[in-house]
């Protein structure tokens, strides 16, 4: 269906940010074209064809982008950009969304049209709800506003809630801190009397004025105020609320913005009213504990959450601005009511805050996962196009059988839900189209959804049945499709036990594979079948058919250390249980030891891990010189370990240990004889290089890394204790030993057990 979109679509307002987020991905479901108000900051001067926008649009922007309204002698007009022809483009139906009593609700339409737009107190102005009403559906982000809006005497069928979003892959927890112990609380906002960005100062200041611990950090500005103070410094002098721990931000960069809701502690908003507040909703997508006024539309997200402050009631809003006389909102256009809030509260919540923090931090995080799971621009765009396919229905002349939209998603784990207004239950059953096993089911209603979280692959097979009826199925379907797979660790050895599963699965499946891991550079030009991205990378395009994330997780019913190192990533991803070498990039390599040498590595990340043979290491080395090979050590660190156990490298070793990159170890063990190591990193890969690899290990099993005839082991004393189902590693200590016997599986690996591998490798070599 094709709907021309009047929006504000370029900038960096909140409304800039709502009609983007939004359009781009209603334009998944709808031919979208874009008439734009705005210009940014980078507008060039218009032209019919080139990018007027600069950088303020990117490709997939001006592929939506078809008209530009431009002031001409007073006069509002549409010109085409891009290329534009607006000959080849009719409108089915129109969607205005932008904020009250602009423009663009004043333009005359033909056809269908719907108004969105978000407001902030309990009444409309009169011209402009006049205008609403000639709308065929009026949009509002909250269900406050659906009332206020019916309460002013709109039709309750035409009006439709339809959410804001936050953009999870910006907004979303990060363990970012400041060099200092400072506590520091946040406030985003334009200064104004709706915001209350005065009361919220102040009450800071009654609570933590001074306090050279506590810091509050503001970006107020407001350059469009009428009180006749242009700065924020200006304002803070003039209400007397200058502090020696107040810092002033002015129009931090949406990078810096991000940064410093992800580190601070508390964000601190107590609005009179809100249309939506998307840096609260923000700030809880980051998991910082947020205090925010118990009114208005943000309770649409934020209810149950965060730290509410108390309403004392509503209050005309002329009777707010005549009594507060700071006029930094105008308001002569301004009607209804907006809330007052305790503002004495707000100062016992900003204290229980700074108190209780780490217990509402953890909260902030389960309360982020909702919001990430619950408030997304996927969600609010499904929710439109569903109206949109009503409203092109009805005015037609007929009802759709089914107002319901069922949609299913395969991104972690497979989701069924249900949008629409037609009251229905449904049962929804999740199987194994490959056993048949059902593996999930569950009863809903409209405007619900239902959710299987199993992660690794199932070949799925959804049914949506209602009344006794099947009325959807979904089968998963990877050919062609945008696949995510996320390895959840950083260790090179994982690394490279997992690249070759997602090559296999690549294969096997036909999908395009885009691997989030580090270590890109090793593995690009070994795989060109996949797309590498490093964690912090973004991507235009978000969208995926399905995710899968490589780890140490529970698969098909068994814990992950019950399965060989491959096998993990080979059953998560449903490929064949074989062993498959990984391929790695290699260097331009050059031997700078001119003797046969061998290559150790003694180190690990825990002391079980290690061969804790006191004098084994010194007696490999003696020994391995008394044939005349060098050894060299290619550890990153010379001595590790704890205070109670410091490992340090044997003596007269070549010592090629320090922070020096992975391909100088490539090179070095390229030229080895052979490698002598522990269940770590660095013997994945020598072994990815070919060479053989004495292995020393004695918490796992001879099945736990890659098959190895010279893998050194002692089934005599207590071993194997890293796969037992029970098993769990205390990462905070680094003397952890489950049995408690002393790390005996590899203290009772004597030098002889590993001379003997060492003269078998030298034999085989010959």
């Amino acid at each position: 269906m094709n709907i021309l979109a009047s929006v504000p679509y370029v900038g960096t307002t909140g409304y800039n940010s709502h009609t983007r987020n939004f359009l781009r991905r209603l334009s998944l479901f709808h031919n979208i074209k874009v008439r734009n108000f705005t210009i940014g900051k980078d507008w060039k001067g218009y032209h019919p064809t080139e990018n007027i926008h600069g950088n303020d649009v990117d490709k997939f922007d001006q592929s939506l982008l078809a008209l530009q309204s431009l002031w001409d002698n007073g006069q509002l007009k549409d010109f085409p950009i891009y290329g534009f022809d607006i000959n080849s483009f009719a409108p089915d139906i129109h969607l205005v969304l932008s904020e009250v009593n602009h423009h663009y609700f004043y333009s005359d339409y033909s056809g269908p049209k719907i108004a969105y737009t978000v407001w902030e107190s309990t009444l409309y102005p009169q011209e402009f709800f006049n205008k609403l009403q000639e709308f065929d559906q009026v949009w509002v982000p909250s269900q406050w506003q659906a009332e206020i809006t019916i309460n002013q005497g709109i039709d309750a069928e035409k009006v439709k809630v339809v959410r804001e979003g936050v953009d999870t892959n910006i907004y979303y927890p990060e363990n970012l801190k400041y060099d200092d112990d400072k506590f520091r609380f946040l406030i985003f906002g334009r200064w104004d009397d709706r915001k209350s960005i005065r009361e919220c100062i102040q009450a800071f200041k009654n609570v933590f004025g001074g306090h050279d611990k506590i810091e509050l950090i503001i970006s107020v500005d407001n350059p469009f105020s009428v009180d006749n103070l242009k700065t924020t410094e200006e304002r803070l002098e003039h209400y007397n609320l200058k502090s020696s721990n107040i810092k002033v931000l002015h129009f931090p960069s949406n990078s810096e913005y991000i940064s410093y809701l992800k580190k601070g502690n508390v964000f601190l908003s107590c609005a009179r009213s809100e249309g939506w507040n998307l840096p609260l909703i923000e700030a809880m997508a980051c998991g910082t504990p947020s205090i925010y006024s118990d009114c208005s539309a943000q309770l649409e997200f934020a209810s149950g959450k965060g730290i509410p402050v108390k309403i004392k009631g509503e209050i005309p809003i002329k009777e707010i601005l005549n009594s507060y006389a700071s006029k930094t909102d105008g308001g002569n256009h301004l009607q209804g009511n907006w809330y007052e809030p305790d503002f004495k509260d707000l100062e016992q919540k900003i204290l229980y805050a700074y108190e209780n923090y780490n217990q509402l931090k953890e909260q902030a995080i389960i309360d982020s996962e909702d919001i990430r799971e619950n408030f997304t621009w996927q969600k609010s765009a499904i929710s439109a196009a569903n109206l949109i396919g009503e409203l092109a229905a009805s005015l037609k002349g007929r009802a759709p059988k089914n107002k319901n939209t069922i949609t299913c998603d395969f991104n972690d784990g497979v989701k069924v839900e249900i949008l629409g207004s037609t009251y229905a239950d449904y049962e929804v059953i999740f199987c194994d189209d490959d056993s048949g096993e059902i593996l999930y089911s569950s009863h809903i209603k409209n405007n619900m959804w239902a959710k299987c979280n199993i992660d690794y692959h199932v070949n799925w097979k959804v049914d949506v049945i209602s009344g006794g009826i099947l009325v959807k199925t979904f089968k998963l379907d990877l050919n062609g499709k945008r696949v995510k797979i996320i390895n959840d660790s950083g260790s090179i050895g994982d690394i490279l036990a997992w690249i070759p599963a997602v090559e296999a699965f690549t294969k096997k499946y036909n999908c395009t594979t885009h691997f989030y891991s580090p270590h890109r550079h090793l593995f690009e030009s070994e795989y060109p079948s996949i797309n590498f991205f490093e964690y912090h990378e973004k991507e235009n395009d978000k969208s995926y058919y399905k995710t899968y994330k490589i780890g140490c997780f529970k698969v098909r019913g068994k814990n992950w250390n019950q399965y060989s190192l491959q096998d993990l990533a080979s059953q998560t991803l449903g490929v064949e249980l074989i062993e498959r070498k990984p391929r790695i990039a290699k260097p331009k390599l050059k031997n700078r030891i001119k003797k046969k040498y061998v290559c150790i590595a003694i180190q690990s990340t825990a002391q079980f891990k290690y061969w804790n043979n006191p004098t084994g290491w010194q007696q490999t080395v003696d020994y391995l010189k008394g044939l005349g090979y060098e050894v060299v050590c290619i550890d990153r660190h010379p001595v590790f370990g704890s205070k109670e156990n410091y490992n340090e490298i044997p003596k007269n070793c070549i010592d090629k240990t320090g922070d020096y990159s992975l391909f100088n170890r490539i090179n070095d063990l390229s030229f080895c004889e052979f490698f002598i190591g522990l269940s770590s990193g660095l013997s994945w890969l020598a072994w990815a290089l070919d060479k053989d690899v004495i292995l020393i290990s004695g918490i796992g099993q001879d099945y736990t890394e890659f098959k190895n005839p010279f893998r050194v082991s002692n089934k005599n004393v207590c071993n194997g204790c890293s796969t037992e189902e029970d098993f769990v590693f205390d990462r905070g200590d680094w003397m952890f030993c489950p049995k408690n016997k002393n790390f005996e599986c590899t203290r009772e690996i004597s030098f002889e057990m590993v001379k003997e591998k060492i003269d078998k490798c030298i034999e085989k070599n010959r």
